[in-house]
């Protein structure tokens, strides 16, 4: 019991800093920019990042399975901010996010219908999960079928630390275009983007690759993604 109300009292300062670090301009942005059931306070990511800081010393003494305990807890409050810190602080938490599976995976979508939730969760926790084979190929192959479009942009978002040398990646091209196959036909455009995204990153270890499949699926890749696909391509940017 003293356990999870140190928790508690951990996640009531949170709350505090949220308030103290409230911007109207920024709440206005978001409910615009991501609309979601999730509550939002309105802080900006520079914000953000120093209440993860403080977080962190906060828990610094704290066993890994704590770490994880809190960060379901902070899903668990319906907040925007709190869900986004949550996704950050297990991904920078390393021992934390080894125990990460797929037993876990359910906890950490509640309520994921934005796209801010979905690619820092893919960024940060769910695509490493993967990478380091906490979570099996086929459980990425079956998101990209689920009728959420919003899971099948998960899918795909799973696929970019693979690739991204700034998050460990060193390039998985038969990974990446399996899932790239699964959903080249998806017409959301929520999956168009995150489809033009994973196909953009992996370029720049894979190509040739790429160029492959954009020939073999010509007929069939949506407009935007050829477009920016040829722009990476030939010009190394995005637009």
């Amino acid at each position: 019991m003293k356990n999870k109300q140190d928790l508690n009292n951990i996640i009531e300062e949170l709350h505090q800093s949220f308030l103290l670090l409230m911007d109207k301009g920024r709440k206005e942005f978001a409910i615009i920019s991501y609309p979601s059931i999730l509550k939002i306070y309105g802080v900006k990511n520079p914000d953000l990042r120093l209440i993860l800081k403080e977080l962190r010393v906060i828990c610094k003494d704290f066993t890994a399975a704590k770490k994880m305990e809190l960060a379901k807890l902070l899903i668990n409050e319906g907040y925007m901010e709190t869900v986004q810190l949550a996704y950050e602080f297990i991904g920078i938490e390393k021992k934390a996010l080894e125990l990460f599976t797929e037993a876990d995976f359910n906890d950490f979508t509640k309520g994921m219908d934005n796209w801010v939730c979905v690619d820092t969760f893919g960024v940060h926790v769910f695509g490493i999960a993967w990478r380091n084979q906490q979570i099996s190929t086929n459980f990425i192959h079956q998101l990209a079928k689920h009728p959420n479009f919003w899971m099948r942009r998960l899918a795909l978002v799973a696929t970019i630390p693979l690739n991204m040398k700034s998050r460990g990646g060193k390039g998985d091209i038969e990974k990446t275009l399996a899932v790239c196959e699964l959903l080249v036909n998806d017409r959301h455009d929520m999956v168009v983007k995150a489809l033009s995204w994973s196909l953009r990153m992996l370029s720049s270890i894979g190509k040739n690759e790429v160029e492959n499949f954009m020939v073999k699926h010509q007929a069939v890749l949506h407009a935007r993604v050829k477009r920016e696909l040829n722009t990476k391509l030939t010009t190394g940017k995005k637009n």
